[in-house]
């Protein structure tokens, strides 16, 4: 993107597509991260809801610095040379993963590979087996929907509610940092809390933030409904994981 940007140029149908690329490109990755994980915590020797907080409030952590951070970049050096920084992120944490993460010690499986066809559909048959899977990959499913407008959206209300990338740094830092409280005390009292509970109690909270951000209140309003919603939004996804990880082979 900032390669044709500095180049030929690029038009908004182009960047539709490089962004329908990276998104579809993005969940095999998303995907090998999951699957290694269990392993990375079996190597550990940790809880898993300790391990799955601690991941979370690292993603929390990232959006807590990496918010401020790219508003001051795209204020500082522009939006072309913020993109190049972060495509370089990229090449630094997959190379972190490659060098820094050892192997599973557990056997490999000797059956061959399917086919990929057979395969998704025996994933699929699992899914909808079981009640508990079925009920989380539809939750996430819808949720995710719903939510897909939110990073669209955020720029448009920072810039003409409030005026300028700083201020859109500034919300995407308090929901992280938030986010990142969240999931710390996930990591330490979550095996202590009953995960039904948890998860209904902080799934309720989550439609406040828009309901908060359609009145355009004042930004302080604004960053304290953020600072709520990210609070309540830390132990969501840590507590997916160690369900999905216990449940999924």
């Amino acid at each position: 993107m900032p390669l044709l940007h500095s180049t030929v140029g690029i038009e908004l149908w182009q960047l539709m597509a490089l962004v329908f690329l990276g998104a579809l490109l993005d969940a095999p990755g998303a995907t090998a991260r999951q699957a290694l994980f269990p392993d990375v915590v079996e190597l550990a020797g940790v809880r898993m809801e300790r391990a799955s907080g601690i991941r979370g409030a690292i993603q929390s952590g990232a959006v807590l610095v990496g918010g401020p951070l790219g508003g001051a970049l795209v204020v500082g050096v522009g939006a072309t040379t913020a993109l190049w920084l972060n495509a370089a992120s990229f090449v630094v944490s997959a190379a972190i993963v490659a060098v820094a993460i050892p192997r599973a010690r557990r056997e490999l499986d000797a059956e061959p590979p399917g086919r990929f066809f057979a395969e998704l559909a025996e994933g699929m048959r699992f899914i909808w087996g079981r009640r508990l899977i079925r009920a989380i990959v539809l939750t996430v499913l819808l949720t995710n929907f719903l939510d897909a407008p939110f990073p669209v959206v955020m720029p448009v209300l920072a810039r003409e509610a409030y005026g300028s990338a700083t201020d859109l740094g500034l919300m995407y830092g308090i929901l992280g940092g938030a986010g990142l409280a969240g999931a710390l005390a996930y990591s330490a009292l979550g095996h202590r809390l009953p995960r039904r509970l948890v998860f209904v109690c902080c799934f309720s909270i989550l439609p406040l933030m828009y309901l908060a951000l359609a009145t355009l209140p004042l930004f302080p309003a604004a960053l304290a409904a953020l600072a709520v919603v990210g609070f309540a939004a830390g132990p969501l996804n840590p507590l997916l994981h160690t369900v999905s990880s216990e449940v999924v082979p």
